[in-house]
């Protein structure tokens, strides 16, 4: 009797660590970061130290405004729900004359334009208010410009937000 109590202790042990595994595999697939829980805001971003800056600026400086952050790679555009969001903010670059085909291919697919926001950084001329009809920010990748665009891409964000989508 003894050793079945044992065993049976044994295996609730073990249930419990993978029941703890399985919980914190799962938080971190979810792969955001939350500030807060009213609004919902997709940052969709190419990886880069200037993008990243404005990417963490944003957020920090929206952290009190109740609104919760995803931020993902723009591959994962293809798998957004643009309804499962009040905003869509894409961080990309303008390569080789190009613009990136997920933004792009996402692009094609939105519905309301109303609530996304485009921050491409370029050589050249930006293409995306000319394809889209849509009022993107425009910017070399300066260090000294990380500021100025996070205050616009924060006031254009404030304003969608605010407009109740």
């Amino acid at each position: 009797m003894l050793e079945k109590g044992k065993e049976n202790m044994k295996k609730r042990r073990m249930y419990g660590k993978i029941f703890v595994t399985i919980i914190l595999l799962l938080i971190s697939a979810v792969g955001f970061n939350v500030y807060g829980g009213e609004k919902r805001v997709l940052i969709a971003s190419q990886s880069s130290d200037f993008k990243n800056s404005i990417v963490k600026l944003l957020q920090e400086e929206m952290k009190d405004s109740g609104t919760q952050f995803t931020v993902e790679d723009v591959s994962a555009l293809g798998k957004v729900k643009e309804a499962e969001w009040n905003a869509i903010v894409i961080v990309h670059a303008f390569k080789m004359g190009k613009i990136n085909r997920r933004v792009q291919r996402y692009l094609d697919s939105v519905d309301d334009f109303s609530k996304v926001i485009v921050l491409t950084t370029y050589g050249n001329k930006d293409p995306v208010p000319d394809m889209y009809g849509i009022d993107s920010i425009s910017a070399a990748s300066k260090k000294e410009q990380i500021q100025t665009l996070t205050s616009d891409l924060k006031n254009r964000l404030q304003a969608i937000l605010s407009s109740g989508s």
